[in-house]
């Protein structure tokens, strides 16, 4: 019945526009677009894009839907600018009409504001998905001759049997600079210093890598109060984030830093923010070069690791907490299998396996390419082993560690998120009714992490959220 309503709604974008040509191409290409996903709907087409399209479709007509009113008032055009939002609110609901079932999920209730939550999450992966730069055809044997020849080197060098040595050994960073800045009204000090990360010289494209030349940087951004020693905690960004305005709403300054007091670091993952390298944060991450993500990872865990031993050496560290989101999830469990000295883990609605990221959203022609030069599911695996956190074990003591995650997640699986909670041990695990981009505004996520972090000695022990900031 929703593909129907849908389909009807979508046949109003064929109305012609008489008072401008291109605006009436322009819906004439949107409205064939929005026929063929629901003409999808309803013939079962598509099963895996299909959401994606459906939200993305009137997130780009509404401009359109605006500029046609504006050309030809009346209210036939004021009801196409009204079907928009009734299409994306549609397309979330479909979404949910597709979700299945899955063993260790509470039951799950859909609303209409549930709705928009899922719509938003699938516009956002069209989004990645959409505009990912694709590596071209002729590229894809060379991608594929790097993944066997790393295979080979991981058997010479033993880390297909051991992923965890596949990381370098870390020093604190001795050369480092500390500026004053200030962004979106919050003043905090910003740390560089040079990456030690090196990249393995018998990896492909190591001397690739090394050309990137803005991750040889790293940046962190430092809210550190004036008195005596506070428990510090790390706030691991997500992907194509990066900057203040978005960094500073998920990890919000005046809540974590001011009223629970924590003293924060934010580092920036490689490829993002100030170390991009591409025209957006992110880019180059999830692009198809598995050997870039293999590095970018490995790089990744080097600088974090570097920022916890720079912290460690040059101030007072009573208690060390890591809350990462998202891709910063997925690092926050990784740096969990590679420091024994961090007191709280909260992995935040992580992305916990790449190998089902690049699987689920990895053109199809990418994979047929991959497949027909020899690589297959088993070789992308082997290679990513070393940034799974499900091939290694947290050093986290058992107390310390806990996951969040949403009910109705379209950007990252939930499967894997079930399989990390086995993994840690049954450690606890909040689920919130909500979606991956909603995280930051459920209100019982907030209250989950205070009451978590609270069990984990971070605040309230010595007073720690009732210290007045001078």
């Amino acid at each position: 019945m929703t593909a129907f309503v849908y389909l009807a709604m979508a046949a109003a974008w064929l109305r012609p526009v008489t008072a401008t040509h291109w605006l009436a191409a322009l819906q004439y290409v949107l409205a064939a677009g929005h026929l063929l996903a629901a003409t999808g709907w309803l013939l079962q087409f598509s099963r895996r894009r299909l959401p994606q399209l459906c939200a993305w479709l009137p997130l780009l007509g509404l401009p359109l839907a605006i500029a046609v009113l504006v050309a030809d008032p009346g209210l036939v055009s004021l009801a196409l600018l009204a079907s928009s939002p009734l299409l994306f609110l549609l397309s979330g609901w479909v979404s949910y009409q597709r979700e299945t079932d899955i063993a260790g999920l509470p039951v799950r209730e859909l609303k209409w504001s549930l709705a928009l939550k899922i719509a938003l999450d699938e516009a956002m992966l069209g989004y990645f998905v959409s505009t990912t730069r694709t590596p071209a055809r002729r590229r894809v044997p060379e991608i594929a001759n790097e993944v066997l020849r790393a295979i080979d080197a991981f058997g010479r060098q033993g880390w297909l049997d051991n992923p965890a040595a596949f990381h370098q050994t870390v020093h604190s960073p001795q050369v480092f600079e500390l500026e004053d800045r200030l962004a979106i009204g919050h003043p905090f000090k910003s740390l560089s210093f040079p990456s030690s990360y090196v990249s393995h010289s018998e990896l492909p494209g190591a001397e690739r890598w090394e050309t990137y030349g803005a991750t040889h940087t790293v940046h962190a951004r430092i809210f550190e109060h004036e008195g005596g020693p506070r428990p510090w905690l790390m706030c691991v960004h997500g992907y194509r984030m990066g900057w203040p305005y978005i960094d500073f709403q998920l990890f919000s300054p005046g809540w974590l830093h001011h009223k629970l007091g924590f003293n924060l670091i934010m580092p920036l993952l490689p490829l993002h923010g100030l170390r991009k390298i591409g025209m957006r944060s992110g880019d180059g991450y999830f692009d198809g070069e598995l050997l870039d993500l293999l590095h970018a990872e490995a790089q990744a865990l080097t600088d974090l690791r570097s920022c916890l031993l720079w912290l460690r050496e040059q101030r007072q560290v009573p208690r060390m907490g890591i809350y990462g989101i998202s891709l910063g999830g997925l690092n926050a469990s990784l740096l969990s299998c590679l420091d024994a000295e961090i007191d709280s883990l909260i992995a935040g609605i992580p992305l916990v396996d790449p190998l089902r990221v690049f699987e689920l959203n990895a053109p199809t022609r990418l994979m047929r390419g991959l497949q027909q030069a020899g690589v297959g599911i088993e070789q992308v695996r082997a290679l990513l082993a070393p940034i799974s956190p499900l091939s290694m074990e947290c050093r986290v003591p058992l107390a310390g560690r806990a996951i969040v995650a949403g009910m109705h997640d379209k950007i990252v699986s939930l499967e894997p998120i079930l399989a990390l909670q086995a993994h840690w041990n049954d450690c606890p695990l909040h689920w919130y009714a909500g979606t991956h981009l909603s995280v930051r505004r459920e209100r019982d996520v907030r209250a989950w992490l205070r009451s978590t972090w609270k069990a984990h000695g971070m605040i309230d022990a010595e007073g720690y959220e009732n210290m007045a900031v001078q």
